[in-house]
């Protein structure tokens, strides 16, 4: 079993309908054999981004987006992969290009606030202040525009625990809960590890509970424990990690986290 299937922080977001990336794959696929049924540059771009292939990516995707002729999807995905190439500036300018094309979309505006959002973790002072207000502003309009896009609301939620003070009260709280009931299958696990990121594991836990309800595995099980270990209730996290190793008596991350915890 791969105990580290998942990752410490959040997953990134922004992606595909499942349908649509099966629909990506399927044509990839059959592309092979029938070069009569070649997929569109973009279809191959997405795919290629979908598997983490940034250099393919990169060179299907970079001629969408460039001069009069570029799409907003185009933009959008190229925005997306500089995202994943830590270049932040880049991305901004992608997705203001891809929401002038198309200020309908409430998934390339959210883009936008969560590049922005991005932007402003490498800087400081007023210029960072600029930046999350702008971020702000157009995950807000993103969510106002469609009440069912995820992303706005992980936007929206990862905007409020980079500036707690930002307001109202339980902001980060309702924009959690919305992202998770939107989409529990994976916007659960997505709200607990960014909670976690920013040391928020009242947050964190009560999702990371849920995912290993919906998930049963060692893995998630040891993830929620650990929660509950940050925020001093050993007696519970003491319960799950004795539970994991009673199942899984070689899972070592739960062995370590057990004998870390102070004495009953």
């Amino acid at each position: 079993m791969n105990h580290g299937r998942f990752p410490t922080r959040a997953r990134p977001r922004h992606r595909l309908s499942l349908a649509a990336l099966l629909l990506c794959l399927t044509v990839a696929a059959r592309a092979a054999d029938d070069d009569c049924f070649a997929p569109s540059t973009f279809v191959q771009a997405t795919a290629a981004f979908e598997s983490g292939d940034m250099a393919r990516a990169e060179s299907l995707a970079a001629p969408l987006a460039e001069g009069d002729a570029a799409t907003a999807d185009g933009c959008s995905l190229l925005g997306q992969i500089r995202l994943q190439q830590k270049r932040p500036a880049e991305a901004v300018a992608q997705f203001e290009r891809a929401t002038a094309k198309k200020p309908a979309s409430a998934a390339i505006r959210s883009r936008l606030g969560e590049a922005l959002l991005a932007l402003a973790g490498g800087t400081e002072g007023e210029a960072r202040a600029q930046l999350l207000g702008r971020a702000r502003k157009e995950l807000e309009q993103a969510a106002a525009a469609d009440v069912e896009c995820v992303d706005a609301q992980m936007g929206l939620l990862r905007f409020h625990l980079m500036d707690p003070g930002a307001g109202p009260a339980g902001a980060a709280e309702q924009y959690a809960a919305a992202a998770a009931r939107l989409d529990p299958l994976t916007a659960t696990y997505d709200v607990a590890a960014l909670a976690e990121s920013f040391n928020r594991f009242d947050l964190a836990e009560p999702y990371y509970r849920e995912y290993a309800r919906l998930f049963p595995n060692p893995w998630l099980s040891w993830k929620h424990g650990c929660a509950l270990a940050a925020l001093g209730r050993a007696v519970e996290a003491r319960g799950v990690f004795a539970a994991i190793l009673e199942k899984v008596p070689g899972f070592e991350h739960a062995r370590r986290s057990l004998e870390a915890l102070p004495a009953p």
